[in-house]
């Protein structure tokens, strides 16, 4: 069984495979006198990580319950789910206060979970104004 999930992951692979920079919270500090959160990333190269197609979700978001004007409308939500290997990863326990990089979008991780102990099936949004994710 193990044998052939990695014989299926390899053809996603091969399939799907993209280049992806995975940006993770390597450091984070709080100004106590202006109460900043300094957050540092560092980002790693990812060769071939499997990337399935963006998927748009509409939502609905009403504002107006607690104001006397209401207002509110369809949105569309851009999410992608990417499956990586965990020794692609070497060390690194992806989280969600990460992001990933590919194709020059940045998506924001929601949720991981994982396929035995082989790979991470992580299902990210679209990030429209992302922080800055330098770092080596």
């Amino acid at each position: 069984m193990f044998r052939q999930i990695k014989q299926i992951l390899y053809r996603l692979k091969r399939q799907y495979g993209t280049t992806v920079i995975f940006s993770y919270l390597d450091n984070s500090s709080v100004d106590y006198e202006s109460g900043a959160v300094n957050r540092v990333y560092t980002n790693v190269t990812i060769k071939r990580a499997i990337a399935l197609p963006d998927a748009l979700k509409s939502m609905f978001d009403y504002k107006g319950i607690e104001t006397q004007f209401a207002h509110g409308g369809f949105f569309d939500k851009s999410v992608r789910v990417f499956i990586i290997l965990k020794k692609d990863f070497a060390t690194i326990v992806p989280t969600t206060e990460d992001y990933i990089t590919t194709d020059s979008k940045t998506y924001k991780i929601l949720q991981i979970s994982e396929y035995g102990n082989k790979a991470y099936k992580i299902i990210t949004e679209y990030v429209l104004n992302a922080p800055e994710l330098g770092g080596s």
